[in-house]
């Protein structure tokens, strides 16, 4: 368990956590950018099948994290939050299935 007063490297503990603030931030975008291109492509796809994928935008996205290494993180840097469940993250997922920004693929 971290405990930054008998930290013997704290320099080292600190760039663990920059480093895994930003593994969360690339899992965050990608998650976001995963549901924002599900959303076009049903678009795309004949009714019957965008139906199902319309159902399944949110599944199979990043995993979650159980081990007792994350759960320091999240208690050490976002208040027991996780990030990848936090109210912010879900807005900005569904914001991206709202997405109609330029479309790569003709009509």
């Amino acid at each position: 368990m971290y405990n930054p007063v008998d930290c013997g490297d704290c320099k080292c503990v600190d760039d663990l956590h920059w480093l895994m603030n930003s593994l969360v931030e690339d899992i965050q975008r990608l998650e976001c950018e995963v549901v924002k291109w599900r959303s076009i492509l049903c678009e795309y796809l004949p009714p019957s099948e965008a139906v199902c994928l319309k159902g399944e935008l949110y599944s199979d996205l990043g995993g979650r994290y159980d081990c007792e290494a994350y759960q320091q993180y999240i208690k050490a840097c976002h208040d027991n939050q996780d990030p990848l469940e936090s109210k912010e993250h879900i807005e900005n997922l569904k914001q991206m299935q709202k997405w109609k920004g330029l479309m790569i693929m003709e009509r």
